[in-house]
């Protein structure tokens, strides 16, 4: 759990580093410039608030089965090693908050395990849950009936606050996906402005030559 929100505190503090950047909206994660709301990672749909985005990205998009998410893509693996695999081959350049691809990989590995605890946990809490209800079922009234009860409240009340909890780190987790697709188009735009300028300066080496040879003829 601690190391899963240590995670998000360090992308979303990544994120306000860099700023707010326009959110695209278009046929990929390039996007059209200047559309407003919070951008759904998955099929670029735009909406007006971070709930309403929450609420789509749940029905639409995450499966209770699926364990390895990218979440850069979001694509789904079946396994730890796909996703590093996945994420060298795909994502493999160094961010642009300066983070080695090693960090981000240990990272994303912490996440993964924090998630897959998280998973476990709950698992376990609705076994708990089914249980005391059967054995609470099966008692006929008595102290052990509302022994049993109390119990059953209790694992009932930490089951929902485990699913609040839950609920709140995937939000997290969209919102810093969010961030990761502005800072590539910020890298994009950046590598575009330097192909400009390597284009400008050949240009204006060859007008210096030209100059330079009439003045000698």
């Amino acid at each position: 759990m601690n190391s899963f929100k240590s995670f998000m505190n360090k992308v979303g503090e990544r994120v306000r580093e860099v700023g707010p950047q326009g959110t695209g909206n278009g046929e990929g994660p390039e996007g059209v410039e200047g559309v407003e709301g919070f951008l759904c990672p998955t099929c670029f749909l735009s909406f007006p608030t971070p709930e309403v985005l929450q609420d789509h990205y749940e029905a639409e998009h995450i499966e209770p089965a699926a364990n390895y998410l990218c979440p850069v893509c979001k694509a789904r693996l079946n396994s730890q090693q796909e996703l590093e695999k996945h994420y060298s081959t795909i994502h493999s350049l160094k961010d642009t908050s300066g983070h080695s691809l090693e960090a981000l990989r240990e990272e994303l590995t912490e996440l993964s395990t924090s998630l897959r605890e998280e998973r476990w946990y709950s698992e376990e809490l609705k076994k708990e849950v089914e249980r005391l209800q059967d054995a609470f079922k099966k008692k006929d009234g008595g102290e052990d009936n509302f022994v049993h009860k109390s119990q059953l409240e209790a694992a009932e009340e930490s089951r929902k606050m485990l699913t609040s909890e839950v609920v709140l780190l995937r939000k997290q987790l969209a919102e810093s996906i969010e961030g990761n697709g502005s800072l590539r188009q910020e890298k994009d735009s950046l590598e575009t402005r330097a192909s400009e300028f390597a284009v400008e300066r050949a240009e204006l080496r060859a007008t210096l030559d030209t100059l330079q040879a009439e003045k000698v003829g």
